[in-house]
This record gives C-alpha cells, structure tokens and sequence, in this order.
C-alpha cells in the first residue's frame, strides 16, 4: 500500500484541530492588514479579521501561496517518505496558488530527477472556495486514514476522483446579513444596498462552479435563514456531507442551525468560522450553509422590491 498525504491552503477554513487530526498540510496564505502581513490562521484569527474588516477604511488583502513554500512542502514530503501527496488548491480562477504550486511541482522534479519514479505530486483545481472544497479535502484524509488502519485500500487516483467529483457539484449558500461590504465588493451596487438597508431585504448568494449570483431576496432576518434552508432542502445530496459556516453574529447562526435540523437530522461535518476570502466578500456578518448537490443549482427568482417571492 503506497503512503498517500492529503494536503491544501488554509482558503479550505479547514478547523487547525480538524487539520492537525486528521493529517492535512494546511498552507497558509498571507493576509495584509494596514501594511502587515499576517499567515492566516497561524498568526491571526478569523475573529480578528473580522474585527479589521469591521472597523478599518481598506479591505485586508491576501497574497497567494508562493511557489517556495510549494517547493518546502514537496521536498518535506519526499523527506518522509511519502508516495503520493494530492494537493486540492482554491480556484484558479481567482488565485495564483494552483499554478505555483504547479511550477513548484516542475521544479522539484527538475531538482530531484530520481524522485519521479517513487513520489507523485497531483496537484488539483478544486474550482471553488472555503470549505466547498474543504469538505472533500477533509473526506479525502479519511480515506487516507481508512487506509493507514488496514480497513481499505483506496488508491491516489480514486481520491482524487472522488475529490473532482464532490467539487463539480458543490454548492454554497451565502446569507450576508449587512449589506456594507457586500456593496464594497460589487455583489449588488450601492442603491440597491441603500434600499435592502432601508426596507430590511437580505439577499440570499449562490455559489457554484466558482461563480456567485443573487437567487433571491428576502424582507427580515428569521425569513432570509428560512429561506436558505429551504434552498438547502430543494439542493442538497441527501446523506452526503455539508458544513455551516458563520461570522460575527451567534444569534443568527443559531437560528440557521435550527432551520436546518428541519430539513435533515444528519450533523454537519464541520460548523466554522468563515475565512478571510469569503468574509471580505460578504462581511463577517453573515451564515452560510455549503454542500453537495445533485448537480444542479438553485436557479435565479424573480421578486418584487418587497422581496417576496
């Protein structure tokens, strides 16, 4: 049985003690707040992100995972041992980490020609972000575990087609509950952000494939969760693995919790405290609900400005 390590960035918002325990690589990105750099979730907390997010003029930054820190990874692993290290990296689309990581990969191989015949390095796109690629990162090191105790013998090539698999069809549900960033980030321009302000309306934002759009809006807090559930019911795979996320307000995420214990008695995976490359574009004042569907996602509706549906 070949030696199989699973490993990511910390844009997953895999929990560190989740990480630690199950023997996930998590490489930070790096965070620049007012001109300091911070490793995310090494040398700062979700918390207080929020809080600069909260409190500061300028956005934090994040810079992308250098080719460097790819390279001290391959070599450690190599090091220990390993056979095959499958790297799931945050979406290409919107990152540089995928392709360090794969001019790293090139580098290595130039500088260790011997190794390419006992250690394989995948590196995948996932296509997404936060924990729609967290969850299967986080399967996928069960998988490797499975296999450590002698109770399977899953092979690099099936885990990281379950990987692809699971990313294809992933799909979040956003529910920022204050509109200020939001509009900073262009999800909705900054009349209608006025106006959702002004009348109570909380739009509710799909991701799939990588790609965010508004699929509905809804007038009050308790309805906006509610309603996010009940997107969840319509296109959620049933029995497989989903996460909730939050911010800054335990209130709400409390009620999400309970609207979702409507629609399934099955745990979540993971609940967490959302990652800077989300909460700096919802706001850390926000829930949100990410999973696995069928392979489709929620279609737009049309609502009067009353955001009744």
């Amino acid at each position: 049985m070949r030696k199989i390590r699973i490993s990511t960035e910390s844009t997953a918002d895999i929990p560190g003690e989740m990480a630690r325990e199950l023997g996930i690589e998590v490489l930070p990105l790096t965070i620049n707040i007012n001109g300091t750099e911070y490793h995310d979730g090494v040398d700062i907390t979700p918390q207080q992100v929020y809080r600069h997010i909260s409190e500061d003029k300028e956005m934090p930054k994040t810079s992308q995972v250098t080719s460097a820190v790819y390279m001290d990874l391959y070599e450690r692993m190599y090091e220990e041992g390993v056979e095959e290290l499958i790297h799931v990296a945050i979406n290409s689309k919107g990152s540089g980490c995928y392709q360090s990581a794969c001019l790293a990969r090139t580098l290595f191989y130039e500088e260790n020609e011997e190794a390419m015949e006992t250690f394989r390095i995948h590196v995948i796109d996932s296509g997404t972000y936060s924990m729609l690629y967290g969850i299967p990162v986080i399967e996928a090191a069960r998988m490797v575990r499975s296999n450590e105790e002698g109770r399977t013998d899953y092979k690099a090539h099936q885990i990281s087609d379950y990987i692809r698999d699971w990313t294809q069809n992933a799909f979040a549900i956003f529910v920022p509950l204050d509109l200020k960033v939001v509009k900073k980030s262009g999800r909705i321009s900054a009349a209608k952000a006025v106006l959702g302000e002004v009348m109570g309306i909380k739009p509710i934002i799909s991701m799939e494939n990588g790609e965010t759009q508004i699929i509905a809006k809804v007038r009050g807090e308790i309805k906006v969760i509610n309603k996010a559930a009940e997107i969840m019911k319509q296109n959620w795979k049933v029995g497989s693995e989903y996460a909730l996320a939050y911010g800054t307000n335990m209130e709400a995420y409390g009620r999400l919790t309970e609207a979702v214990a409507k629609v399934t008695s099955q745990p979540p995976i993971c609940q967490y405290p959302v990652g800077c490359a989300i909460a700096c574009n919802t706001g850390a004042n926000m829930v949100a609900i990410l999973m696995r569907t069928e392979g489709r996602g929620m279609e737009a509706e049309e609502e009067d400005e009353d955001g009744q549906q």
